[in-house]
């Protein structure tokens, strides 16, 4: 992540020094997984400018400078607002309330040397300062790390996340008073590049057998978010039911996604929606009919085109009438159709990453059913 500075040509003042520095990241989307879990999290500084670059694939790993700048380990509290002092210049300081966050606190002296001591030069601009700092990467200490685990989520569109520091200063106009000083730095995904590397192994799961494995049918199947997986889902027989059985109207057609008995037990709650699109003849990624109303009117028609989780059903629904009617008559062809985790409020044909629910699908002892009347 880039840090950026508080503000244009912004200065220490004279013999400024660090009291303390802290690092705060504001949560925000969900939680998966298990809270109350100990993660411990080491914080380093990068080791060249992340404004340098050009592309920012998920599949990057970001190289850093050795030194541990800051840890945190212990539990976590992703919707508990909690107070902090609130430095007020001139004044006593006063407690705060502040969002939900998972702050580390970071090495005072690297802070002195790395951000105090810059020469006001380097904190004219966020690229200047961005030459100078290079930036600070996050990651899981997973040999500290004990329990079930989760995924985090933080919030790099607002002013909640920050590189706070607390520092004291000769006061401007009394030489023998000192001032208390805090300020922010913030971290914003609008003026700085905030980035992730994602990974996932499989190694030793049905799901490497299923990778190696593609186009067969299994009995269970999986579906994850942040780039993970998806599910493929064919129709074979509806060109051969029109030809044989002449003109077709489809007065309505629902296609029913059971999740698998037992595969939503806490903290792993199953993904609250799915996405369901399909491949164009280039294999790009498009809105089914039914979701596509810009271009498809007969989509409007559809209260819901669904993909909702039913907590009482253990299922999903869409209404995917219109796609349906389009593979029976021949207007559309199937290159493939298929279903993935999609965040809830943000239904989205891409791979999903701001959201971390997984489902587990009953593929052939409760098969997808495609009902049409």
């Amino acid at each position: 992540m880039a840090i950026n500075v508080p503000s244009e040509a912004y200065s220490f003042g004279t013999d400024a020094v660090i009291d303390s520095a802290v690092l705060s990241l504001s949560f925000g989307g969900e939680f998966y997984g298990d809270s109350t879990a100990t993660y411990s999290i080491d914080v380093r500084q990068l080791s060249s400018n992340i404004n340098d670059r050009l592309s920012f694939l998920n599949t990057v790993e970001y190289a850093t400078n050795s030194t541990l700048l800051g840890n945190r380990t212990g539990k976590l509290y992703p919707t508990t607002p909690f107070k902090i002092t609130d430095i007020v210049a001139g004044k006593a300081d006063t407690l705060k309330t502040v969002a939900p966050q998972m702050r580390i606190k970071l090495d005072n002296s690297f802070i002195q040397n790395n951000i105090v001591k810059l020469p006001d030069a380097s904190l004219k601009t966020n690229a200047r300062f961005a030459d100078a700092f290079k930036g600070l990467y996050v990651q899981v200490n997973k040999t500290s790390s004990t329990g079930t685990g989760g995924l985090m989520f933080f919030d790099f569109t607002s002013t909640n996340s920050n590189l706070t520091l607390y520092y004291k200063k000769q006061n401007a106009t009394t030489v023998s008073a000192i001032d208390t000083v805090a300020v922010d730095f913030p971290i914003n995904s609008s003026t700085g590049p905030v980035s992730a590397s994602i990974k996932h192994d499989y190694t030793g799961t049905p799901i490497a057998t299923q990778l190696a494995n593609p186009n067969q049918q299994y009995a269970v199947t999986y579906l994850q978010p942040l780039i993970g997986l998806r599910n493929k889902i064919s129709f074979p027989y509806l060109a051969k039911f029109a030809a044989n059985v002449g003109k077709v109207v489809v007065n309505k057609a629902e296609l029913v996604i059971d999740l698998s008995s037992g595969s939503d037990g806490k903290p792993f709650d199953p993904a609250t929606r799915l996405s369901l699109y399909r491949y164009d003849l280039a294999e790009k990624r498009q809105n089914v009919p039914d979701n596509n109303p810009e271009f498809d009117t007969r989509g409007l028609e559809s209260a819901v085109f669904g993909g909702y989780f039913n907590s009482v059903k253990k299922q999903y629904v869409f209404v995917v009438t219109s796609y349906i009617q389009d593979l029976m008559s021949g207007k559309l062809k199937d290159y493939g159709t298929f279903i993935a985790p999609t965040p809830l409020k943000e239904f989205s044909v891409a791979p999903s990453l701001s959201s971390g629910g997984r489902s587990v699908i009953d593929s052939l002892k409760r098969p997808r059913q495609l009902v049409i009347t």
